[in-house]
């Protein structure tokens, strides 16, 4: 076994930990079993988080396990805070473990619509390739201007200049 798939084998047991860990720890939540501490949620958010930041560096092709990464971290992130507010939540009228289930309800939804608006920023952002300019095919030449000019069809706006350093195109 050579570096590359010791790295890769300790990195899916990393992740094969975070994600039983997080999907066994919000459904136990849910239930009503078991709350974890606020601390194990934040290690394993660390955790997950590096894990996911090595991923993107790495393998940045692999979107689906990408997605599913980011849904890891999503989860000890609501469980972070569940365990908050179970620790802290002091009311007679409404119950620790209604908050709790709450909590996980509203955070999963915050959730899932950041991780959906991730990904739609970062399509955008791979089809726009942010703020460069426009490619030579756009601009008119002097000459194919005079010759638009000439031509009764096309009407001509001039929206501003592009100024340019010397020797670049």
């Amino acid at each position: 076994m050579n570096e590359l798939t010791k790295n890769q084998l300790i990195r899916q047991v990393l992740y094969d930990v975070c994600f039983a860990t997080g999907y066994g720890f919000l459904i136990s939540s849910v239930i009503g079993w078991f709350v974890p501490p606020a601390f194990v949620s934040f290690l394993m958010i660390l955790l997950a988080a590096s894990l996911f930041v090595i991923h993107t560096r790495i393998d940045e092709n692999n979107q689906k396990k990408e997605m599913v990464m980011l849904f890891v971290v999503g989860t000890h992130f609501i469980l972070f805070f569940s365990g908050l507010m179970k620790s802290t939540w002091q009311s007679e009228f409404v119950p620790v473990q209604d908050m709790v289930l709450l909590t996980v309800v509203l955070l999963a939804m915050i959730v899932f619509y950041g991780i959906f608006a991730y990904f739609r920023a970062k399509s955008n952002y791979k089809k726009v390739r942010g703020n460069q300019k426009h490619s030579a095919k756009w601009r008119i030449t002097p000459k194919e201007r005079a010759e638009m000019e000439l031509d009764e069809r096309n009407v001509l706006f001039s929206l501003g200049f592009e100024y340019e350093k010397e020797g670049e195109v």
